[in-house]
């Protein structure tokens, strides 16, 4: 599957101040996987993951010190957890996501960087096709 990435990135000096911020745009390919149980009786778990390759970038200078800051996403990935319970056609899930940021960032020391995302929950009820 093939799209877009959007994103806006805020640049923090070593004393906590904003030295820069800009937008990132770019392509974005790659796919997912997954699968969901129905155990016996009613509940459903299920496990899915995916991968993008990226290539959106961003930059921005800062006046005061004339340095350019640059953002190069290059992957996006996930990993999402249901359980559920489902009865007649619909099903109640509890969803959990966790995901990481690859960021190529041509500064500093630390020039590629992950940035790992909290994991989200959510409720979902959904009709269910067979």
């Amino acid at each position: 599957m093939s799209n877009g990435l959007w994103a806006h990135k805020d640049w923090t000096g070593p004393l906590g101040n904003q030295v820069g911020d800009h937008n990132v745009d770019g392509g974005l390919f790659g796919g997912q996987v997954g699968c969901d149980y129905q155990a016996p009786g009613h509940v459903v778990i299920g496990i899915q993951g995916d991968y993008d390759g990226a290539n959106a970038t961003g930059s921005n200078s800062n006046l005061t010190t004339t340095h350019i800051y640059q953002t190069h996403i290059t992957a996006l990935s996930s990993v999402t957890g249901r359980i559920g319970y489902s009865w007649a056609q619909l099903e109640s899930v509890r969803r959990g996501e966790w995901g990481v940021i690859v960021d190529d960032q041509p500064v500093g020391p630390d020039a590629k960087t992950l940035r790992i995302l909290p994991i989200r929950f959510a409720d979902l009820a959904c009709p269910r096709f067979n």
